[in-house]
C-alpha cells in the first residue's frame, strides 16, 4: 500500500510534494514510466489526450486499490504495480487529485518565451504562469509579473 486517497480542495498545500515530483516527471526526470509522462506533457492543452495519457499511467502504475482505515474513517489506497517507483505513484495520485478538484487548466506550459517546461498550478487562484525555474529566478516577462534589476529594484505589473 502506498498512499491514502485524500479529498482535496484549495489550498493545495497537502499536494505540494507529490506535485513537485509530478512536474519533474513531466519534464523528463527519470521514472519507470518516463515515456508515458512525456506523452502527457505533450498533450497539454488537449483535455481528452491528457485524460487518455493519465489513464495509461494509472493502468501501468498500479495494480488496484483498496479501502483502508485512517483516523476512524476510510480512504482509498493505491497499490503500486511491480517496478513502479513509490514516488512516481504518489506524483500521479497528486496530479489526479488536482485535476479532479480544479480541472486540466492547472496543467500548463511555461509562459516564458522559448521555455518548453510544463508545470502544475496548485496556487489558490490558479494564476501561476511560469515553471519553477522562471518563477524562482523572478525573470518572468509576462503582464503583471515580476522582473529583477541589477540595482536590486523590482518591477511588478509594469511599474518600478
Amino acid at each position: 500500500m502506498l498512499a491514502a486517497w485524500e479529498p482535496v480542495r484549495a489550498p493545495y498545500r497537502a499536494l505540494r510534494e507529490p506535485l513537485i515530483a509530478a512536474e519533474g516527471l513531466l519534464n523528463g526526470a527519470v521514472g519507470s514510466h518516463r515515456h508515458r509522462w512525456r506523452r502527457l506533457a505533450e498533450a497539454v492543452g488537449d483535455d481528452q489526450a491528457c485524460a487518455t495519457a493519465v489513464d495509461e499511467l494509472l493502468a501501468v502504475s498500479m495494480t488496484g486499490w483498496r479501502l483502508t482505515p485512517v483516523n476512524g474513517g476510510w480512504r482509498v489506497a493505491l497499490l503500486p504495480a511491480p517496478g513502479t517507483e513509490p514516488g512516481e505513484l504518489a506524483a500521479l495520485q497528486g496530479l489526479v487529485l488536482l485535476v479532479e478538484s480544479a480541472g486540466w487548466a492547472r496543467l500548463r506550459r511555461c509562459g516564458q518565451p522559448g521555455c518548453v517546461q510544463v508545470f502544475l498550478d496548485w496556487t489558490n487562484g490558479g494564476n501561476r504562469r511560469a515553471c519553477s525555474v522562471h518563477r524562482r529566478s523572478g525573470h518572468v516577462n509576462l503582464a503583471g509579473s515580476v522582473e529583477k534589476f541589477e540595482d536590486g529594484g523590482v518591477m511588478t505589473g509594469g511599474r518600478r
